[in-house]
């Protein structure tokens, strides 16, 4: 949710698109954090004559999650703990090892690495 206390003006972008333009469905999504860059209304017009209008919003991305679902609904893919103990041999020793994140998405400088 974008709060803001001044008025604002966006920017606008048109888009042509040969053939006919349906709108992505597919894909879990993505929970990402951020700070918001740039807000413009984007329009994308096909050879149909259809029109669909969009709001992009550019983020400057610190951190990203993927989502995932089962058959109950979306669950939860934030990580508990970011290590574990291992067990080295007989005698009680441990190591510190990293756990695997499979949700994580790699954000470096901003940009994904999807």
């Amino acid at each position: 949710m974008l709060h803001t206390v001044q008025a604002q003006t966006y920017t606008t972008g048109h888009t042509r698109w040969n053939g006919v333009w349906s709108e992505p469905t597919n894909g879990d999504g993505l929970i990402v954090e951020g700070e918001v860059d740039n807000v413009r209304n984007h329009t994308v017009a096909d050879n149909a004559g259809n029109h669909a209008r969009y709001q992009v919003v550019v983020l400057h991305v610190t951190a990203a999650r993927k989502r995932a679902f089962d058959a109950k609904g979306e669950i939860d893919t934030q990580l508990a703990q970011k290590e574990t103990f291992k067990r080295t041999g007989y005698l009680p020793q441990y190591k510190h090892v990293e756990v695997h994140d499979p949700y994580n998405v790699p954000v470096n400088e901003g940009h994904f690495e999807l």
